[in-house]
């Protein structure tokens, strides 16, 4: 039993300090993208932040309980200590895994903005560039136009909510405002091309 535990602590901590290392990194970086200008600020979407408070809850009150129920004396359970403590061990490091991953994505997830497309990074930090010439916006009925999605062709890129993210609305409006001017852009190149067969003649 004695091996056990020394395992499960060594391998907990290995975790819990990569994870720990992780977080404060974002953290860090989250609470320095806070100086940035604000027009740039308005051009980014994120989840809600109430994502990372539930994962950062979940994540410490479920390592406390991890870190409790090894520590418990094998008297406190009424059945055998060792399958019951293995199983609250195991419940609880299931719950502190949901918790870092929901921070996780909190923090990784997010949209800029730009004037002809958007950089859409997703959970695994893996960004990729979309153009507004490649995507359509799609409203939802059913939640009465409050959850906005984009497809490129059949496949949906991203979903987001004007409720919940802040600055949604920056991404339609930019979407917007690009159809407009592509669409004066065709516009002013149909009568260059009407005139310049008007002169040919």
């Amino acid at each position: 039993m004695d091996i056990l535990r020394a395992l499960i602590v060594v391998c907990g901590t290995g975790i819990t300090l990569t994870l720990v290392r992780f977080l404060l990194g974002d953290l860090t970086r989250l609470l320095n993208a806070r100086d940035e200008a604000d027009e740039s600020k308005k051009k980014e979407i994120r989840k809600p932040v109430t994502y990372l408070i539930i994962g950062l809850f979940m994540w410490v009150v479920s390592l406390a309980g991890t870190l409790w129920f090894l520590w418990l004396p094998d008297k406190t359970f009424a059945s055998d200590p060792r399958e019951s403590r293995i199983m609250l061990v195991a419940l609880c490091g299931f719950f502190t895994l949901c918790g870092a991953l929901i921070a996780f994505y909190q923090l990784n997830w997010q949209v800029l903005v730009q004037e002809d497309g958007f950089v859409f990074r997703n959970f695994f930090r893996v960004s990729k560039r979309y153009s507004f010439a490649e995507i359509y916006e799609q409203n939802t009925a059913d939640t009465g136009g409050s959850v906005l999605r984009y497809y490129r062709g059949r496949k949906r890129i991203l979903t987001v909510s004007l409720i919940m993210q802040a600055n949604a609305l920056s991404l339609m409006n930019a979407l917007t405002e690009w159809y407009l001017q592509e669409s004066k852009r065709r516009e002013a190149n149909a009568k260059a091309e009407a005139e310049k067969i008007e002169g040919a003649d």
